[in-house]
């Protein structure tokens, strides 16, 4: 017997779509020059694509490892964040958390470019002439659309500089006191809204310009100034007599202070996230700058592996696994990093900058 092989007959909607499919393949070779054009756009468009993907997932890290030291933009003229020496050397609690990036990836606190960088001004940043802005920077909500914030590493307010004669322990006290205030900035408002929500009226003197407003305060034409927490604790140091003045534990705002760096950056974010946070965790365990050789190793394993003695921490992140060991042998802990260039150079207390554990806002994320 002869098999005939059976030949199933197309369904009725098979020939419908070969219909327009062979007119479409028969136009597109009479359309060869247009066809391959779209071709090589849509290659290029795909192309791009995966550049910006890769770019903007770990192409700063990448840049940086490459590079071999980390670029910071910073203030220069801030003392105790950032101040540039006659001598050009960079001190500061910014400068320092600089370094620890340098410390981490390269296990050299030297390997940093510093850059000066005007405050609220991140083109610098977004045309990646910085990979990171370390500066006295607010993070808010317009701002955050733009750029990524990191967790902050100095919390400040808007505070109150008075002589140590007036009686703070009430608002009652204020009434009818000449305050000092930056003219047409946030500070200004701040304070009216303030003590015109407390019903209390005051006599607020808007002054331009930076230094008008500690000159005409320490030649008592005012009797309370108004800034930044941190900057009156560094001006006070300034005035004949520091001694004679407090600043006030009133505070009339919160400004968390945070590094910055560009959008999708996702990589290099986690990196430079976890430096932060080692400081943090590094003095909940105890561990600093002048034990940390002495404990490797060391008996207790949650300790090992934050010093990445074992476990993958560092190495999950594309970087050397005891990159914490390098951050603290080199810059320290964040109490050794803040009691350095803020709290003893201007007897400015921690306050909200203490760890959770001692009811501050500095919290690390767990290690685990």
């Amino acid at each position: 017997m002869i098999h005939i092989p059976l030949v199933k007959a197309p369904k009725p909607w098979t020939l419908e779509l070969r219909r327009p499919l062979r007119y479409l393949l028969r136009y597109l070779r009479s359309s060869a020059p247009i066809f391959l054009m779209l071709s090589l756009l849509a290659l290029i468009l795909c192309t791009a694509c995966s550049n910006f993907m890769s770019s903007n997932g770990s192409g700063t890290l990448a840049t940086v490892l490459s590079r071999g030291r980390v670029i910071c933009g910073v203030d220069g003229q801030h003392p105790g964040f950032s101040f540039q020496s006659p001598t050009g050397e960079y001190s500061g609690l910014d400068a320092d958390y600089c370094r620890a990036i340098a410390s981490a990836l390269f296990d050299d606190p030297s390997k940093v470019e510093f850059k000066r960088i005007k405050q609220g001004v991140f083109t610098d940043l977004i045309a990646e002439k910085v990979d990171i802005l370390l500066r006295d920077t607010p993070w808010t909500i317009e701002r955050d659309a733009a750029i990524d914030f990191l967790p902050p590493v100095f919390y400040d307010g808007q505070g109150l500089l008075a002589s140590v004669n007036l009686d703070a322990t009430s608002l009652k006290n204020f009434r009818d006191k000449t305050i000092c205030v930056r003219a047409d900035t946030p500070a200004e408002a701040t304070l009216k809204a303030f003590f015109k929500k407390a019903k209390i009226p005051i006599n607020a003197v808007a002054l331009d310009g930076d230094n008008e407003l500690f000159i005409n305060f320490a030649n008592g034409n005012c009797e309370i100034a108004t800034a930044n927490r941190s900057e009156l604790a560094i001006r006070r140091q300034t005035l004949t007599n520091p001694e004679q003045y407090q600043l006030l534990k009133l505070a009339l705002s919160q400004e968390p202070i945070a590094p910055i760096v560009r959008s999708n950056e996702s990589k290099w974010l986690d990196v430079v996230k976890w430096i932060i946070y080692g400081t943090f965790r590094a003095e909940e365990l105890g561990v600093s700058k002048q034990n940390v050789m002495a404990l490797s190793p060391h008996p207790d394993p949650e300790i090992r592996r934050f010093l990445g003695a074992e476990g993958s921490y560092g190495t999950n992140l594309s970087i050397p696994n005891d990159f914490m060991k390098r951050v603290i042998h080199h810059v320290g802990n964040y109490a050794e990093i803040y009691q350095r260039n803020v709290g003893s150079p201007f007897q400015l207390p921690r306050g909200i900058n203490e760890l959770w554990l001692n009811g501050g806002l500095i919290c690390p994320m767990p290690f685990r």
